[in-house]
């Protein structure tokens, strides 16, 4: 009988500490706000001579010039859907996509490469990076308030069908970069 009441207090003693973890790390949606426009850059789609760039080699090229550390790159599939949130509809409406973010919940550093296939496509690519960054401010103001200048101004870069996220403590430098790789 004993064994069975220790049984219990540990268990409750588990959930009490790991269910407030785990409430603290989730994450909720909000309606997203549009981007400030200050934060939108405009650059070509492809590589100097028409290549169209490899987004994994772009966002690891952006990673490096930015000197970014502890980020891990996400399978499409699962960025798409839980980090981005896209339906299957959606994620029909993405050629391809790379996504790097940091590891550990520490840091808001994130890159994430998008080709859509069309206009549609890039219109929902945005709205659901607007709605990636206000998640991420939502879980970052009382967890890691530090992170939060990186959240406010992202550097966002869109043209074409190619849509660019980097969140970093370095915007201009960020869109720079990009704008060199896209030509």
């Amino acid at each position: 009988m004993k064994n069975k009441k220790t049984k219990a207090i540990l268990l409750a003693s588990a959930c009490a500490v790991f269910v407030p973890l785990l409430a603290a790390c989730s994450q909720t949606q909000e309606t997203p706000d549009p981007v400030p426009e200050s934060n939108v850059s405009s650059a070509a789609s492809s590589a100097p001579g028409g290549q169209a760039l490899s987004l994994d080699s772009m966002a690891q090229e952006i990673i490096s010039g930015l000197s970014l550390e502890g980020l891990e790159q996400s399978e499409p599939d699962m960025a798409m859907e839980r980090i981005y949130g896209l339906t299957e509809e959606e994620q029909a409406q993405v050629e391809e996509v790379a996504v790097y973010v940091g590891t550990g919940g520490a840091s808001a550093d994130e890159v994430s490469v998008w080709r859509a296939k069309d206009a549609d496509g890039v219109t929902m690519i945005q709205e659901k990076i607007q709605g990636r960054i206000d998640t991420q401010k939502a879980n970052f103001t009382n967890y890691q308030p530090q992170e939060m200048p990186k959240l406010e101004n992202p550097c966002i870069v869109t043209q074409g069908n190619t849509v660019v996220l980097v969140i970093a403590g370095n915007s201009d430098e960020a869109a720079s970069l990009i704008e060199g790789m896209l030509g």
